[in-house]
């Protein structure tokens, strides 16, 4: 009975999670290095899966691609190395959260040749917000199949403690490499902070609300007073402004 249920909960979650009024999943790269060049990445992603359709939603400029391949909508967003507020707040609504790091950096400001010293900073600081699903990209890898393994490997144990145990690591310099990773990204079941699910948020296109989950954002209206202060004019002496339907 118990299975059962706990089964039923996983295909329901996969329904929600693949049907056609789903909210696009927000994925974060966050770059463990200044070096680290995030543009490239974000591109080849876009690349692979705007085959079909890409939309940038209008007044927010977030990218959201909708892939008929992948039977996915994914929202990519580039934490901007330096900036420790707009990264937490990408953080707060990431899906999934790609660490990204270079095989050829060299940090040695730090104990590790892969993270610098915001890279720490940040890791620091996402470990005590609650962190999402993780994933670690490593990129600039030897183009010969046969010298990828090592580098990979070093740089993957390396990094092991820094992130939660079921954070797997992937290679990201060819198409291949990414398809891979999406295929994988569609079946994921996603780990959700505990404190997401006991509060609202809204980031622009989505709305989630607690207990009951996550929303595509179809317009935003301000609705008349039902109790106005002044009935005799017609008017909330709190304001004067009209009030007017605003879609987004």
């Amino acid at each position: 009975m118990i299975r059962e249920q706990k089964r039923a909960a996983v295909l329901k979650q996969k329904r929600e999670l693949s049907g056609s009024t789903t909210p696009p999943r927000v994925i974060v790269l966050f770059a463990l290095c200044a070096s680290v060049d995030l543009e490239s990445l974000a591109n080849d992603l876009s690349s692979l899966l705007s085959k079909d359709s890409s939309t940038v939603l209008p007044g927010f400029g977030i990218p959201t691609v909708a892939s008929s391949e992948y039977k996915i909508r994914i929202s990519v967003l580039k934490a901007p190395h330096g900036d420790l507020l707009s990264c937490m707040e990408m953080v707060k609504v990431a899906d999934l959260l790609v660490f990204v790091a270079s095989a050829m950096s060299s940090c040695e400001e730090t104990a590790s040749q892969y993270i610098d010293s915001f890279g720490n900073q940040c890791l620091s600081v996402f470990r005590s917000l609650g962190l999402p699903s993780t994933v670690l990209f490593v990129r600039d890898l030897p183009t010969e199949l046969k010298q990828r393994n090592e580098p990979k490997k070093s740089c993957s144990s390396s990094l092991a403690s820094e992130f939660p145990e079921d954070c797997k690591c992937y290679p990201a310099d060819t198409k291949d490499d990414l398809q891979k990773f999406l295929w994988l990204f569609k079946e994921q079941r996603l780990k959700v902070p505990h404190w997401r699910t006991q509060r609202s948020y809204l980031m622009a296109h989505k709305v989630h609300v607690s207990g009951a989950g996550d929303f595509r954002l179809c317009k935003v209206e301000v609705l008349e007073d039902p109790l106005l202060l002044n009935s005799s004019t017609n008017q909330d002496l709190m304001g004067s402004d009209e009030t007017q339907d605003v879609k987004v």
